[in-house]
């Protein structure tokens, strides 16, 4: 269990660090939408949902289940509602 918990953390920092570490390279309205929100497990949701990820694929990749990813993806939208891209 340790390991899987470890190897989750370890996959979710990466994803983290790669975004802020390539921010700059996004275009403009993917950068103020990451910009917007507060957590990686938000942003990352939000960029690979951007890029045309499925649900599936991002709980995949973030090790997220399906329904976490929609319950994300909809408070992004409600928080990037809330705010002009």
């Amino acid at each position: 269990m340790d390991i899987t918990k470890n190897l989750r953390t370890g996959f979710s920092n990466n994803l983290s660090e790669a975004i802020e570490s390539n921010l700059n390279s996004l275009p403009r309205n993917l950068r103020e939408g990451v910009s917007s929100l507060t957590g990686a497990r938000s942003k990352t949701v939000f960029l690979l949902s951007q890029f045309g990820y499925t649900d599936e694929e991002i709980a995949a990749y973030t090790c997220m289940s399906v329904d976490s990813v929609r319950v994300t993806k909809n408070n992004n939208e409600k928080t990037l509602s809330q705010k002009p891209l």
